[in-house]
């Protein structure tokens, strides 16, 4: 059995033929992984952000509120002693 050279050269090199495009779309794979984990990360971040500042709107708005309801405490109390 003769062995043409056109063989030689090509059979060895037919797995990589099949490996390169593999491994290419593997690696495209891993990047869109990394740029969904990155996005992911940022989302999270300004997520957490959102939330803080929210929690510090809302705790204003409480003490801003307590205020206001001692402001009128005050106010109904001085009209009451001022009425006796």
């Amino acid at each position: 059995m003769t062995i043409h050279p056109f063989d030689r050269i090509l059979k060895p090199r037919a797995g990589l033929w099949v490996m390169a495009p593999l491994a290419l779309s593997l690696l495209a794979g891993c990047g869109g992984l990394a740029g969904t984990a990155a996005t992911t990360g940022a989302t999270a971040a300004a997520q957490a952000r959102d939330a803080s500042q929210a929690k510090a709107t809302e705790d204003r708005v409480k003490q801003q509120l307590e205020d206001a309801q001692r402001a009128a405490a005050r106010q109904r109390q001085q009209a009451e002693d001022e009425s006796h």
